[in-house]
């Protein structure tokens, strides 16, 4: 499928994704359990590529995806009902729409087994506010379109007194990600760098524009295939 993004530069890209990296997105996941009891409310748009992960999370495992509509997603009421009497046990939140239904209706999270938030960055005073109606804890999902939705996740079950960040994790399965400088060398633990996403989740390029796939789709540095730039600083460590 093509998934339209503006990234960094607000120009429109069209994100050209092939089948194998759905497959990996959603099958034989090492991140999250999909299976025939999962039961997934499909909330983003089919324009943002976490409508990847909700309808084929369900349907390529056997479970269910429940639809909904725009009203129910805006009111925090309706919302938090449909999450509680369809028994929704995983899904994914942008990061405005969890500070709101946290801020009015955290219990409404108690039926989640797992539970991703992404798309910004966390707010860890809304974390520890949701964590205690979360048994299973919280993920944190991270990733450029360019590598299908999610490149890395972090399980988050708790936050140290003052943490005010939270890591973005490591690459979930049949993914790689690294924190280069510009020789494209790993920086140490600690060192500033660009994070290189990579494995069977990358997209084959951008439609219709060779020069932009050329720049941002490059040689593996260390292996015969392909990583995707993205631009952003990191600093290295066992969780970036």
């Amino acid at each position: 499928y093509i998934m339209y993004t503006s990234g960094s530069t607000g120009q429109p890209k069209g994100v050209l994704i092939p089948h194998q990296a759905v497959i990996r997105l959603v099958c034989e996941t090492d991140y999250v359990t999909l299976d025939e009891h999962t039961r997934i409310l499909q909330i983003a748009s089919f324009s943002f590529d976490a409508f990847t992960y909700e309808i084929w999370g369900a349907l390529l495992n056997g479970g269910r995806l429940i639809l909904t509509d725009r009203d129910t997603i805006l009111s925090m009421d309706t919302l938090a009902d449909t999450l509680t009497s369809y028994k929704i046990t995983t899904g994914f939140l942008t990061v405005p729409l969890f500070n709101r239904l946290t801020e009015e209706h955290p219990e409404a999270l108690s039926g989640f087994d797992a539970l991703l938030v992404g798309g910004d960055a966390l707010s860890a005073a809304h974390i520890r506010k949701a964590l205690p109606y979360l048994p299973e804890g919280l993920l944190n999902g991270y990733g450029p379109t360019e590598n299908t939705t999610f490149s890395c996740v972090h399980h988050i079950r708790s936050l140290d007194e003052g943490q005010a960040t939270v890591p973005i994790g490591q690459p979930i399965a049949y993914s790689q990600a690294y924190v280069l400088d510009d020789q494209l060398q790993p920086v140490p633990q600690g060192v500033i760098g660009e994070i290189y996403v990579g494995g069977t989740g990358l997209a084959l390029g951008y439609l219709g524009d060779e020069e932009k796939t050329s720049q941002s789709f490059i040689p593996h540095p260390f292996q015969k295939e392909r990583v995707y730039i993205k631009q952003a600083i990191w600093a290295a460590g066992s969780q970036m």
